[in-house]
């Protein structure tokens, strides 16, 4: 699928695109009418799953046996004892999100000196945790796009699995203690089936997408999850993970049979059973920031298509539930809530996050929940400073000084990421 020339001519083949669908949709939904004795797909349900080690979550369920359009009733024996849990009468929420690092993990020419990202985003959530309290909720996580960018790519091989030697962003978010990640579009690039591989062998936290179906290569279930919770500091967290669904991004995933629905329809469909799961829902939505097109380029005004961003979602959701929601995003590269919460950014009364990209900024909210009291929200974004040895002086130009990332991450995980991209 070609880039629309213009907005406008996005926009209006994106609608004639959606009136196809429905009329498909609706033939396809006679026809199963006909099919007398067809059973009812039965409700999704949750499996434990071994939280990552080095993060902070307690308990973790994946939830499994849920397609888009087959409804969200989520049932089984882990949904009925989540489900009878006694809400925390006051408990803060601390959370770290990155988006679209797209393997700049470490970064940088001489003389200026490589900018070591991923170590100064894992030194900062280092000391949040040193500093938290041992029943304190802390989450960390990855809205997706982990590839595509450096030289790192040249570890994950090609679209049919050739050339494969390691994932160094599953590696390394691994490494930093990452509880929870989406799945984003560029995931993609080097193929479905390196993307699998790379999963099962590297990534020691869950990948979620609710509205990905139809792959023959990434099995649901085990390669990735609609949607997950997560008990942290006696807090109950639902993650419900969207990706965009603009098919263009797809079509070197070497999968002919993956589809991307609708998020906005997804997330309606699900969040109302998450919630009551929960004491707070965090949609991880790599769609962007928007509605049918994402913001405008400095450089020249021109704005993307993204069909369904979180805008849209958040319109689409507000109210459904009374359990706090919050969207953390991505896709976009837009740089939200620098110092707070930005007024656009609450729509309906849901806070839209995103961290800029390229590991650039660290984001940071803080959601303190009280019984019976709105919950009191917080976000900021924390600047990752940029390597410049030429500069006599880091303190004052900002720029990276050796005591800003962690030096055991970067000896013990990337030093050997890179050994093997020089091998």
């Amino acid at each position: 699928m070609e880039t629309p020339s213009s907005p406008l001519t996005a926009l209006i083949l994106h609608r004639l695109r959606r009136r196809s669908v429905l009329r498909g949709l609706g033939v396809a939904a006679a026809g199963l009418a006909l099919r007398p004795g067809m059973a009812h797909a039965a409700s999704a349900e949750l499996i434990p799953l071994k939280p990552n080690g080095e993060g902070r979550i307690a308990e973790l369920y994946g939830l499994v046996g849920y397609a888009p359009g087959q409804g969200g009733a989520i049932g089984g024996a882990v949904a009925k004892r989540l489900a009878a849990q006694t809400p925390p009468a006051s408990k803060r929420l601390k959370l770290f999100h990155f988006n679209d690092m797209h393997n700049y993990l470490v970064h940088g020419d001489k003389p200026q000196g490589e900018t070591h990202a991923m170590s100064q985003i894992v030194a900062l959530v280092r000391t949040a945790k040193a500093k938290a309290k041992p029943d304190e909720p802390l989450l960390f996580v990855s809205v997706g796009d982990d590839r595509t960018g450096t030289g790192f790519d040249k570890l994950l091989g090609d679209i049919t699995g050739t050339g494969f030697r390691v994932d160094p962003a599953y590696v390394a978010y691994s490494a930093a203690g990452v509880d929870v990640g989406a799945l984003g579009n560029h995931e993609f690039d080097h193929g479905a089936r390196t993307l699998r591989t790379g999963i099962r062998g590297s990534a020691k936290f869950p990948l979620l997408s609710a509205n990905l179906h139809g792959s023959r290569e990434l099995e649901a279930g085990r390669d990735y999850f609609p949607a997950a919770i997560g008990v942290v500091g006696g807090l109950r967290v639902a993650f419900l993970g969207l990706t965009t669904p603009v098919m263009k991004h797809f079509h070197k995933a070497g999968d002919p049979g993956l589809k991307v629905a609708s998020p906005v329809a997804t997330a309606k469909e699900l969040l109302p059973s998450l919630a009551k799961l929960a004491d707070v829902v965090l949609i991880l939505s790599h769609c962007g920031y928007g509605e049918d097109f994402g913001p405008e380029r400095k450089s020249d005004g021109w704005r993307f298509y993204i069909q369904e961003g979180d805008v849209s979602i958040a319109k689409a959701v507000a109210g459904l539930v009374d359990k706090p929601v919050v969207i953390v995003g991505g896709h976009t590269h837009t740089t939200l809530n620098a110092a707070k919460l930005e007024p656009q950014n609450l729509v309906g009364g849901i806070p839209i996050l995103q961290a800029g990209a390229h590991g650039k900024y660290l984001g940071e909210a803080s959601l303190t929940l009280k019984s019976g009291e709105d919950t009191r929200f917080s976000t900021r974004l924390r600047p990752i400073r940029p390597r410049d040895d030429t500069v006599l002086d880091p303190e004052a130009a900002k720029t990276e000084r050796d005591a800003d990332f962690d030096a055991e991450f970067e000896h013990r995980v990337m030093d050997p990421l890179q050994a093997e991209l020089r091998a």
